[in-house]
């Protein structure tokens, strides 16, 4: 089991200085070794065992370590926890390849403390904040966590940037039957697009529908009964 610690206001000023100097080429990844001493990290009360390649095969694997190593402690790791862990798992949340690096903006790895309308955007707290918040019935969310563990992709952008829709059961079922294919256990081609029935459109109709429906009580069969015929190209009704 490995200790976790928790960037300090300094550490995360350092952590993002690493992450321009990896961006730059100065550097391979944060350096862990001079992020691990104060006054640039504490030590939090919790721990974690290191992930297994089965953990990592997409962001719903990955969602699922988390939650089995952290979503049933007492003690809650804070911003600085998660800023840390992503700094340490930082080969599996940007990976090398081809010999280069894609490395996104900081808010990917550097949790803002108390922005939640930039939490999501963070590659470990993200999906375990979703995962989280249907525990209950993970396979609901798998169509917005289908991809790669360093690439959240269309469907996860545009329903997690809201909190209305990401905490529908229904929504993320619906989301889920429509773009997941359960046979290559990745998207369906056409979801990450920007045109009819695509993830963006989902959520310009969902703004609509909120209007008019509770989109906390309704059912997912419901839901997709409502959706306009531009969906059919993904739901089962085609």
């Amino acid at each position: 089991m490995h200790p976790i610690r928790s960037l300090t206001r300094e550490g995360r000023f350092a952590a993002a200085e690493m992450l321009a100097q990896v961006r730059s080429g100065e550097l391979v990844r944060p350096d862990m070794k001079a992020l691990d001493i104060e006054p640039l990290s504490v030590a939090l009360d919790a721990t974690f065992a290191e992930p297994v390649a089965s953990e990592l095969q997409s962001r719903w694997h990955l969602a699922q370590w988390l939650v089995r190593s952290f979503g049933q402690r007492d003690t809650r790791i804070d911003a600085g926890g998660w800023s840390w862990l992503a700094l340490r798992l930082f080969d599996v949340l940007c990976p090398e390849r081809e010999g280069k690096r894609r490395v996104r903006e900081d808010a990917r790895y550097l949790l803002e403390a108390g922005d939640y309308r930039k939490a999501h955007r963070h590659l470990l707290a993200g999906p375990f904040l979703l995962m989280q918040a249907h525990i209950g019935h993970p396979e609901a969310v798998r169509g917005l966590l289908a991809t790669s563990p360093d690439a959240p992709g269309e469907v996860y952008e545009q329903l997690a940037a809201r909190k209305y829709t990401v905490a529908s059961r229904a929504v993320v079922e619906v989301a889920t039957r429509l773009y997941f294919d359960p046979a290559t256990g990745g998207l369906k081609r056409g979801s990450g697009g920007a045109g009819a029935g695509s993830p963006r459109r989902l959520v310009e109709v969902l703004q609509q529908f909120d209007l008019t429906y509770d989109l906390q009580q309704i059912t997912d069969a419901r839901l997709e009964s409502l959706l306009p015929r531009e969906f059919s190209r993904f739901s089962r009704r085609g």
